[in-house]
């Protein structure tokens, strides 16, 4: 991967710096980008990977909003990683179901290339474990634990790249620590040249760390350039979304916008009954015009409830009956048989999405509500964050969750789904 020439962005056509064609990547991966509907990048991206020192090796942090296109920096830096340097790239992500997705679509990214991907989540890793992938796609723990190994053998030399998706994890009171246990690490090996967790007498032969580029990419933080500055690394921080989004607050039947301006007041002649917030109505609008409806619920529970009274009033017309017969007959496949609760909504053309549900059952809605065959879906906070569901239109059922206001972060997080 190399910048097109000349390096100045400014002086050259963007549609050229802008094709993927143009960045020297095997034909193939290009094929694959095509094939998902990436021919080119954005000009963000373009400009954020153009930064001095990027794209030999420096450290990178940078923000973009949901649906921006953040990874493709990542993936572009991990390729290069893999297939010049020789090097090994770890991916940490917060959740494991989007560690399990990345790890599918990286798969059909770079395999036709040989460009080993695996996934390290739980109790599941690759036969072979690290030496057996180029790019390991891990949870944090998983992604720590794998930097453990690496310092605890001295083979901290084989690694090339560490990319940390949702950067702002970092602040997490509960997981947080591990990020920065990780990144220090990093940062104290590549600096010192002499691993950690070793003996003073295997330290004074130990060979000297190769430099590793770190790469954190996040919604918006506050802080953002101080932990830039703590990786030594370029900060690149943009808003651009390629979809605009509007966000409004719904108080009695008014919508306002986020300046609390009233927007318009809704039809309450159309309301069903037992909607007392407007829900069913709001979905109805969206649903009338071919869009797609997420809600987020802070409960599993809760999370059912709607589903379930969704689907009771039974409105919505324009649903593919036979599509969603074969969803149901998908989850009767599964090991575990078809949920009574899903049994009840998806053939009315609504789910849910919860921890609560197996992997299996999560993949298949999460299918069915990409090709349109679900058309609402309530679901908890953790489908916020990486799991590729666009919707038209977000609803937060409430402000709290977790019985606490929800954060800044979460509520970007939830409504950059909309899109």
């Amino acid at each position: 991967l190399s910048s097109p020439s000349p390096r100045d962005f400014s002086s050259v056509e963007a549609p050229k710096v802008l094709a993927l064609l143009e960045w020297g990547l095997p034909n193939k991966v290009v094929e694959n980008y095509k094939k998902n509907g990436v021919a080119s990048m954005f000009e963000w991206q373009a400009e954020c990977l153009m930064l001095p020192g990027v794209l030999s090796g420096g450290n990178l942090v940078y923000s973009a909003p949901t649906s921006a296109g953040k990874t493709l920096v990542a993936e572009l830096l991990a390729l290069k990683c893999v297939l010049e340097l020789r090097k090994k790239a770890i991916f940490a992500l917060p959740f494991v179901s989007i560690a399990q997705e990345k790890c599918a679509y990286f798969q059909k990214l770079f395999e036709s290339v040989g460009v080993r991907v695996g996934s390290f989540v739980g109790n599941q890793s690759p036969a072979g474990g690290l030496v057996a992938v180029d790019i390991a796609i891990c949870t944090i723990e998983k992604a720590n634990s794998l930097v453990n190994r690496l310092l605890e053998e001295s083979q901290l030399e084989c690694l090339g790249l560490v990319v940390v998706d949702e950067f702002h994890m970092i602040g997490d009171p509960h997981r947080g620590y591990l990020l920065e246990l990780l990144l220090t690490k990093v940062l104290f090996s590549c600096s010192q040249g002499a691993p950690l967790l070793k003996g003073e007498e295997e330290q004074a032969e130990t060979m000297k760390a190769a430099p590793i580029q770190l790469v954190g990419m996040s919604t918006t933080l506050p802080n953002l350039d101080t932990l830039a500055r703590w990786l030594g690394a370029q900060l690149f921080c943009t808003d651009f979304r390629p979809v605009p989004l509007t966000e409004m607050v719904k108080i009695g039947p008014t919508l306002y916008d986020t300046k609390l301006q009233k927007v318009r007041d809704l039809d309450t002649t159309k309301s069903l009954p037992g909607d007392e917030d407007d829900i069913l109505l709001l979905c109805g609008e969206t649903v009338a015009q071919g869009h797609s409806v997420l809600i987020f619920c802070p409960t599993k529970n809760w999370c059912e409830k709607l589903a379930q009274a969704i689907a009771r009033v039974s409105f919505l017309d324009a649903i593919d009956r036979p599509g969603l017969a074969d969803v149901c007959e998908q989850l009767k496949r599964t090991h575990v048989g078809l949920d009574p609760a899903l049994g009840a909504t998806i053939p009315h053309g609504v789910a849910f999405h919860h921890a609560g549900l197996t992997m299996e059952e999560r993949e298949i809605v999460e299918s069915a509500f990409r090709q349109s065959l679900i058309k609402i879906l309530a679901a908890t906070s953790t489908l916020s964050s990486g799991v590729n569901l666009p919707a038209r239109l977000v609803m937060v059922r409430t402000p709290f969750f977790n019985r606490s206001l929800l954060d800044v972060l979460m509520y970007r997080q939830m409504v950059g789904r909309a899109g």
